[in-house]
């Protein structure tokens, strides 16, 4: 628990921009979002109109999902910057998600699909998902003929941007703004709001107490979105074994104690699931020591190890 004004200022000075629950605050800045832009998108004049941080957006079958910073341009353009410090998912299928219900968002009922605004999106790992040693990779749509390749202007435009020390094609300007996102210290003049922006957060006594009223509300969804999802993971689990546990004694009685039990040892591996996952973490993130979050899952250290990285973390510490 933090009570005193020093223990919270030192707890946030642990934060970088990659973690979410930091980079959710960072993001309602306008003018720090358009530093991040500028620097990788090599546009000094951009201009964010509108800015819509952490939003939900649902397509047609009511799946939604949660956009870190989604801008509207001057020029007209949607451009949506998502930072991804675990290497946990899928991530270019995340960005095809991302970008086709952006799109569907953005176009107006019985718009001309000429019309429809072109839709960019800037994503940001820590690591580099194509291990092919480059900073940023820029994707655009195509097709191949016998002799050579040819972009289709079909208005997607993807960036993929790493923070990866292993990078041999190299950006300096973005390289720069990588650093600071692993880092998050220290002032830079090529995006000064954002240097500014993470100064006040770690130092200014109002903007430390708003910083740690967030990662209490985000630690309180994030724990109750994972129990919810081991349950449901586990309980549909419990349910196929508890129906082929009934088939197999062939009695309606034994159908419906198997769904029952199942439903039951569902239920607490799913409890026991959203824990695991909520402690490691929290400890990824710098918030529990590796100690703490061995002692409330009741293993060792290298067991705890083990478990990040079977989760995704994989830069978690060698056993």
């Amino acid at each position: 628990m933090l009570t005193t004004m020093e223990e919270k200022k030192a707890f946030v000075q642990k934060f970088n921009v990659f973690d979410d629950m930091f980079f959710e605050v960072v993001a309602k800045d306008r003018e720090a979002v358009e530093d991040i832009l500028r620097v990788i998108l090599h546009d000094p004049a951009l201009v964010v109109e509108r800015l819509l941080t952490q939003d939900s957006i649902k397509n047609l079958y009511g799946r939604s999902v949660r956009l870190d910073a989604l801008c509207i341009t001057g020029d007209g353009r949607s451009v949506n910057v998502e930072v991804q410090k675990a290497d946990d998912d899928n991530h270019v299928k995340r960005v095809r998600y991302n970008a086709s219900c952006i799109t569907a968002n953005v176009a107006e009922p019985g718009e001309y699909f000429e019309n429809i605004s072109d839709v960019y999106i800037v994503y940001i790992s820590k690591s580099d998902i194509f291990k092919r040693k480059r900073r940023t990779y820029y994707v655009e749509r195509c097709f191949y003929d016998e002799k050579e390749i040819v972009p289709v202007e079909d208005g997607e435009h993807i960036i993929y941007v790493n923070a990866s020390n292993d990078i041999e094609a190299e950006d300096a300007d973005i390289a720069e703004l990588m650093e600071f996102f692993k880092y998050s210290h220290g002032q830079n003049e090529k995006f000064k709001r954002l240097t500014d922006r993470v100064y006040e957060l770690k130092n200014d006594t109002t903007e430390v107490l708003i910083m740690c009223k967030t990662v209490e509300e985000y630690m309180a969804d994030y724990i109750a979105e994972e129990i919810a999802k081991g349950e449901r993971i586990y309980k549909e689990k419990g349910r196929e074994e508890g129906r082929k546990e009934g088939r197999e004694e062939g009695r309606k009685e034994g159908r419906r104690e198997g769904r029952k039990e199942g439903r039951e040892e569902g239920r607490e591996e799913g409890r026991e699931a959203g824990v695991r996952t909520t402690i490691c973490g929290l400890v990824y993130d710098g918030i529990l020591s590796a100690a703490v979050g061995a002692e409330r899952l009741n293993v060792s250290v290298p067991e705890l190890y083990r478990m990040m990285r079977e989760l995704g973390y994989q830069d978690s510490e060698p056993v």
